[in-house]
C-alpha cells in the first residue's frame, strides 16, 4: 500500500511532462514561412504525423490522469493528521520537492523529512494490518 503513494508521484511527474509536450505543440516545425517563398519539410507527411501524435498524447494524457484519480481514491486518508494530509497532497499528489513542501506548510526540512516518516510508516502499518 505505501507503493500506491510512490507510484501516484511518479505519475504525476509522467503527467506534468506530457502535458508540457501537449501545450507546446502550437509550436509547430513542419512547414517554415519566410519572405520570398514557401519551404516544405522535407516529409510530405510531417504535419499529419505532428497532429496524429498531438491527438494521441492528448488521449494518453486523460488516461494517465484518469489513472491517478484511481490510485488516489485508494488512499484512506482518513488515517492521518490535517498536517500529513497536507503533506501528502503536497508531495505526493501534486509532485512538490520537499524543499517546497517546506515553504507551504511553514516548516524546516528537517520536519518534512519527519512527516514523510510517519506517512510512510503509517501506510506500512496499515499494509500489515491488511495482510494478517
Amino acid at each position: 500500500m505505501c507503493l500506491i503513494l510512490d507510484n501516484i508521484r511518479r505519475l504525476k511527474k509522467k503527467i506534468d511532462r506530457l502535458q508540457l509536450k501537449v501545450e507546446c505543440f502550437s509550436t509547430y516545425k513542419g512547414i517554415k514561412y519566410e519572405a520570398d517563398h514557401v519551404q516544405s519539410s522535407s516529409d510530405p507527411h510531417a504535419g499529419e504525423n505532428l497532429i496524429i501524435n498531438h491527438i494521441m498524447d492528448e488521449q494518453h494524457l486523460e488516461r494517465l490522469k484518469q489513472e491517478q484519480k484511481d490510485l488516489i481514491s485508494q488512499v484512506d486518508m482518513k488515517q492521518f493528521t490535517d498536517r500529513q494530509q497536507e503533506f501528502i497532497r503536497l508531495f505526493y499528489f501534486q509532485g512538490m520537492t520537499q524543499t517546497q513542501c517546506c515553504k507551504f506548510l511553514k516548516i524546516k526540512i528537517s520536519a518534512v523529512c519527519r512527516l514523510k516518516k510517519r506517512v510512510v510508516y503509517k501506510m506500512l502499518a496499515e499494509e500489515i494490518q491488511q495482510r494478517s
